[in-house]
């Protein structure tokens, strides 16, 4: 019994450090999802620069999203009842620069093109403090599936 009681302590140690280590391990609090759009750079910037559009581009984060000042908008999220997100955009098309700034959180999308048509586009985003690590799974896994959907609508356009 005592064997048993040292190595659970042991285990239980060792998810602990893990998880703490894994919380504030800056190399892991940072997430880029890259996907290749095969629309050209100028039709790929109309779209993800226009963030009206993004909850048919980005299901798992907007539900409904309407606009309340010249670079600021309000959203709804699919999972959060009647909660409303305040979002200011700073886009610049020359530099292929969309940034998201959302209560305590920056997101930050590029966009590179390849050739005449194609597009590379970028998002990086961050895990900020006090975010655990069930909801910071969650919104890579939100992440990775809305961008495979972003390409399909930009692509079918």
């Amino acid at each position: 019994m005592k064997r048993f009681l040292k190595t659970a302590f042991i285990v239980v140690a060792t998810i602990f450090l893990t998880l703490c280590v894994y919380q504030y391990n800056p190399i892991k609090t940072t997430h880029i999802e890259t996907v290749v759009v095969d629309k050209s750079y100028d039709e790929v910037w109309e779209v993800l620069s226009n963030p009206l559009l993004y909850n048919d581009l980005y299901p798992h984060w907007i539900k409904a999203i309407e606009k309340t000042g010249q670079n600021t908008y309000q959203y709804t999220m699919p999972h959060v009842d009647n909660v409303v997100t305040e979002m200011t955009v700073t886009a610049n098309k020359k530099f292929g620069i969309i940034d998201l700034y959302i209560e305590g959180e920056t997101s930050q999308a590029r966009l590179v093109p390849i050739g005449d048509e194609k597009t590379a586009y970028v998002h990086v985003g961050y895990r900020w403090p006090g975010f655990n690590l069930f909801m910071w799974l969650m919104y890579k896994w939100g992440i990775h599936q809305d961008f495979k959907n972003t390409k399909s609508y930009i692509e079918a356009r």
